[in-house]
Parts: C-alpha cells; structure tokens; sequence
C-alpha cells in the first residue's frame, strides 16, 4: 500500500471512530457511567424544601418526595411536574403572546411555598424581557393552579410597577434533619424564612422584606440585608444575608465567596451569565457589623480553591458541594474548617458534570456527601447551565440540566421525571 492510500485508510477509520466512538468516549471522561435520557433541562435557578417534598424551578415547576432514596430505594425518574400559577389575562403581553409564562425562582418558609412568575414581551430587537412579575404563595405540597394565591404589594412597588420591581424570591436554606433520618415527615424546618427584594417606590430604592403568606411583606435591615441581596442564611439564632449565590450555613460557620452571578436579564445578556467570579472560599464565625469575621481573628478565614469560580456552596457532614464555573467539585471539612484545596471525588462528580453549575443542594445537611453509605449517605443535586449565550458555548443542552448522586447507587447521573416523550423534563 502505497503512502497515499495509507493516509487516506487512516483517514476513513479516524472519521468512523469519531462518528461511532463518540458516545464511549464521553462515556469515560463521565467516569464510564452512561447518561440515562430522562432527565430535566433548562437553566434552574432554585431547589426548595418545603414540608414533605423538595421543588425545582427552571421556567416550569417540578416536584418531588423528600423521602431519602435511602428509604425510597428510587433514584431516577421521581420528579413530577406541577401546577403553576396561572396569571390573569392583563398579566400576559399582548405584544408576544407566544411565550408562556414562567416560574422562574422559589422559595419556602414553614408554612408556605413561594413562587416568582415573570411573563415575557419581544422587544423590537426581536429580544425577549419581563413584561411582568408577579408574587405568589400556597400552603399545599401538591398544589393545583387555583391553590396559588398573588400577594398584594402594591403598597410598596405601586399600582402601576416596573416590570423589574420585583427582584428576587430566596429563603434563609434552614433544615433540620438528624444524621440518618430518611423518612420524608423527618424535618424541622421552624426557623425557615422567606424574602423578597423589592423596589420601594416612595424611597426610590430596593430593598429586603420578610414574607409571610398573604399578609404585607415586613422590612427587614441589619445583618447585610440590603439593595443587592440575593441569598441568606440562618445561622447562631439569625438571619443573616448576602450578594453572592455562593452563601450557606454549617452550625459553625458561615461559608461564601465573592462571585456574581446574573440570572434574568434581557437583551443579549437573557442567559445566566457570571459578572464576577472568585475562586477563594471564606469562612466565618460572627458578624461585626460590616462584614462575616472569624470572632478570634478579626477577618473571614480563606481557602484559595483551584476548583473554578465558586456559584453555589451546599453543606454536609463530611464536605462542601461545590457549583463553579467549571463543573462540580467540594472540598473537605474538618470540625467544620474546610480543606484548603479541593478534594477529589469517591464518585464521577467532577467527571461527569465539566460544565457551569449555577446551583447545588444536599437533602440532608447533616448526612455525608458522596458517600455510599445509606445509613448516612445524603443525596445531593447540581443543576449544570450553558454560561451566557448557547451559539458562544462549547457546551450543549445534552450535556447540561439536573444531575443527582444518591447513596445506593454511588454515581452521578441526569435526573428527571418518567415522562419518556419528553426525555424527563
């Protein structure tokens, strides 16, 4: 076989490997497990608790028991797709009636759930942005679209609001569960609140209020609540409040970095994109007022982390889960001080999820993360977006959306609902 002809043959079998191989191949950089179909897509920016289910919402709302699967023995396919509020006529643009209405954040105190609807409108650049949002609650775990009620705030953002009057919806991530409990009825969630960041239209500036069901929101000042807050905690008997996504609460510690993220904007920046990112993760003990401290050192303590910009921070036993920009990752605690570096993973954490991850959550801040254990193993979720605009990433949609690791099975993996038509969305 002459040169030519021994190129042009490797060239043939290179082109068959690529097209068949493909799928082996990122079976193995995913740690060799293959990626099951169901499971849900889109940009999530929230996971809940609320009483005796967990909620998810990426524009639709999803549901699912809060029973461990290390009582369940159920891992895939579990979510179900809920009910949401279904907005009056006025509320829907009469400009671009074609995009349904979304559930964009939630949050849950004891004893309700809270969603964020936004309605959109094509802007005459053919962008879509808010056309309206709107506030609501319920005290029902699998509520029917009747069973949401709107908050009035019209006291505080107008009779006529901004569309962008209403910031953002979290809660302080308060829940209490013994190491080991499985059962969905095994929860404490009595110091869990609820917020809401509203602009005030008598003062002209945004601010944070305590929601409670129906009744008028209460404003809430001191402890860093303030025009930028999107997250808080409850930590030592308070609330205590950020402008990172990346902020949770052990019982010793408050951890957080300073990264940014964007979430619902319009125009070319309508994806979830980072304005800031840090990949040094602090550490404190006590509030002085202006910012987190260690009470014995007079400054946050700090792990410099090669592990990406941090967005999102979930607590266990045994580790910190980690969301950054690039992919999963977590970093050990000891007496709750975490490791300096980040820690490999038992599992194919960072393996298989490689893109950004906006969100991440442990059912059981008590149990251990990534631990095959079912007595006290958690199971925990990342939610993986495309950073910024899909036509500028090098990522798709087939390798983003909701992953889950739960103990008995020992490895992360899409997770979704049963609906095989609509490949677990």
């Amino acid at each position: 076989m002459n040169l030519k002809r021994m190129i042009f043959a490797a060239c043939i079998a290179l082109v068959f490997c690529t097209a068949g191989c493909y799928n082996d191949i990122y079976n193995m950089i995913s740690g060799e497990v293959a990626l099951e179909a169901n499971g849900i897509r889109g940009d999530t920016n929230s996971i809940v608790r609320f009483k005796e289910h967990i909620y998810l919402s990426n524009g639709n709302f999803y549901y699912k028991t809060a029973a461990s699967s290390n009582s369940t023995n159920a891992y895939n396919q579990q979510w179900k797709k809920g009910n949401m509020p279904q907005l009056a006529a006025a509320d829907s643009s009469p400009d671009f009636p074609g995009v349904p209405d979304g559930l964009h954040f939630l949050a849950s105190d004891e004893n309700y759930l809270y969603a964020l609807m936004i309605s959109w409108h094509e802007t005459n650049l053919g962008y879509q942005e808010p056309f309206s949002r709107t506030l609501w609650y319920t005290d029902k775990e699998e509520p029917a679209a009747g069973d949401w009620k709107q908050i009035d705030l019209s006291d505080i953002i107008g009779e006529k609001p901004d569309p962008d009057s209403i910031k953002i919806i979290f809660d302080n991530q308060y829940v209490k569960v013994e190491e080991g409990a499985n059962a969905a009825d095994a929860y404490d969630l009595s110091n869990r609140h609820a917020f809401v960041r509203l602009y005030n239209e008598e003062d002209k500036e945004e601010h944070v209020y305590k929601l409670n069901g129906g009744d008028a929101p209460e404003r809430v000042d001191g402890n860093n609540a303030g025009a930028n807050t999107c997250t808080a905690v409850w930590f030592k008997g308070e609330d205590y409040f950020s402008e990172y996504y990346a902020f949770a609460a052990g019982e010793k510690y408050i951890y957080y970095a300073q990264s940014k993220t964007e979430v619902t904007t319009s125009g070319s920046n309508k994806y979830p994109h980072a304005s800031s990112g840090s990949t040094t993760l602090y550490y404190a003990d006590g509030w002085n007022g202006e910012k987190f401290i260690l009470e014995s050192d007079g400054s946050a303590g700090a792990a410099a982390l090669d592990a990406g910009s941090i967005y999102s921070i979930a607590v266990a036993q045994n580790y910190l889960l980690l969301g950054t920009s690039s992919g999963l990752s977590h970093t050990s605690l000891k007496d709750g001080v975490p490791n300096d570096k980040k820690s490999s993973f038992n599992s194919n954490g960072n393996s298989i999820i490689s893109s950004y991850v906006f969100k991440v959550f442990t059912l059981n801040p008590s149990g251990y993360e990534d631990s095959t254990d079912t007595k006290k193993g958690t199971d925990c979720y990342a939610c993986s977006t495309i950073l910024g605009s899909i036509s500028n990433s090098s990522d798709t949609f087939n390798k983003t959306g909701l992953f889950a690791y739960y103990p008995g099975r020992g490895t992360w993996n899409r997770d979704g609902t049963a609906d095989a038509k609509s490949n677990g969305n």
